[in-house]
């Protein structure tokens, strides 16, 4: 049989789960493994791009012409490595902001400061 429901201060339903941990407790604990996960792969991928597109040197014969383009010479791989970098760095500094996170009275203010900062980092990787 189910327990009853307790209501906070707010009026927000917490209910139990089997365990006897709060479902509350539980889903706030995935949500930030979830995104330290998350951070964790952004990190390493554009930590791997950097590389990749230093070294990368394809030759492409156009008009019967062999060109091999480098970053060196496109303004826009300059602008990618350099926001792949500025993105890893601020995902790395963004792992500083997800911990006081953890904690069960923090402010609904500070999830939009970082859903807005991963908002700025995705569009500075598309445009």
């Amino acid at each position: 049989m189910a327990s009853p429901l307790k209501t906070s201060e707010q009026g927000f339903f917490q209910g139990n789960s089997p365990g006897g941990i709060s479902t509350a407790s539980h889903s706030q604990g995935s949500f930030i493994m979830a995104q330290i996960t998350i951070r964790f792969l952004a990190i390493a991928f554009t930590l791997a791009a950097i590389p990749v597109m230093i070294t990368a040197e394809e030759p492409v014969s156009l008009f019967g012409m062999a060109i091999s383009p480098s970053y060196k010479q496109s303004s826009a791989m300059k602008f990618l490595l350099g926001a792949n970098a500025t993105v890893c760095a601020f995902t790395v500094l963004s792992l500083l902001f997800v911990w006081p996170l953890r904690r069960s009275g923090s402010k609904h203010i500070n999830y939009f400061l970082l859903h807005l900062h991963d908002m700025v980092s995705a569009y500075m990787l598309i445009f």
